[in-house]
């Protein structure tokens, strides 16, 4: 029996071009997705940061919040971070920046 493949519209193959009865000739889609995907994995494991809580202790962390509350009120805010829409490239919050090191 002779199949014809999905590339093979009719025109220019003949009818016995690819005979069927050889199964090293059927298309397998997994391993073209496959090849077609490699250049995109990184096998290599990445390091996950601590969800752990940053603050050496609770005293520590009620300062921290303490402050953060006194900043926001008087509404403090450093120069040169891009929080301000002033600082922005355009008149939206930019999708990404570049950190500034420094």
């Amino acid at each position: 029996m002779t199949t014809q493949w999905q590339h093979q519209t009719g025109a220019g193959h003949t009818i016995d071009e690819e005979d069927s009865d050889n199964d090293n000739e059927t298309p397998n889609v997994a391993q073209a997705i496959n090849d077609q995907q490699r250049h995109n994995i990184h096998p290599e494991a990445i390091v996950v940061p601590l969800h752990g809580n940053p603050f050496v202790n609770d005293e520590t962390q009620q300062q921290y919040f303490v402050t953060l509350v006194e900043v926001v009120a008087k509404n403090i805010m450093p120069p040169n971070c891009r929080l301000a829409a002033t600082e922005w490239e355009g008149d939206k919050y930019p999708v990404f920046e570049t950190i500034s090191v420094g």
